[in-house]
């Protein structure tokens, strides 16, 4: 897998937002059995959805491997059932 700069950075963003949005609340939500709408309204935001979706159909157009990367990161962080989800959205 390629690791270039820019991918690095992506990835760095994606542990950020991890650690700062989905951490504090991922035990709630697990107990609710529910991700929350909010948390997909901010991975959007964040350019963390359909990353590697051509532009032309709404995506950022990106190589595939940042979507994988997205799915690795959930799950290392230990937040599986949002890593699957993800997985599922991308």
């Amino acid at each position: 897998m390629p690791q270039d700069t820019e991918f690095e950075l992506f990835r760095d963003s994606y542990r950020r937002f991890l650690k700062e949005q989905v951490a504090p609340y991922y035990e709630q939500w697990e107990h609710d059995g529910l991700i929350p709408r909010d948390l997909w309204l901010r991975l959007g935001e964040n350019g963390f959805l359909c990353v590697d979706v051509p532009e032309e159909y709404g995506g950022y157009g990106a190589p595939v491997h940042y979507s994988l990367m997205l799915v690795q990161e959930t799950a290392q962080a230990g937040f599986a059932s949002l890593a699957v989800a993800i997985g599922g959205q991308n």
